[in-house]
């Protein structure tokens, strides 16, 4: 049977992956194609999940995929800020 914690998590990946996706379109003024923010979703949390489920998914391999994934999706925010120097 499944964890909860990792569906949490899964849960948790999937919809900050697709915020960031969101911001990102939105940044660049197009609109949100729904098909693929629902790929991104889906792949992210799959991959999220697979990877907790294959540290063990004891307790502390979530609370560090959790903090992980906070600061990746500031990480991943801040990358979208400002306009691109070439």
């Amino acid at each position: 049977m499944v964890d909860t914690n990792l569906l949490g998590v899964m849960a948790i990946v999937a919809v900050a992956a697709v915020c960031i996706y969101a911001v990102e379109r939105y940044t660049r003024s197009k609109p949100i194609e729904w098909p693929d923010a629902a790929k991104i979703g889906v792949v992210s949390g799959a991959g999220a999940g697979g990877l907790v489920f294959a540290l063990g998914g004891s307790s502390e391999v979530l609370e560090m995929a959790s903090s992980a994934t906070a600061s990746a999706a500031a990480a991943a925010g801040d990358m979208f800020v400002g306009k691109p120097s070439f």
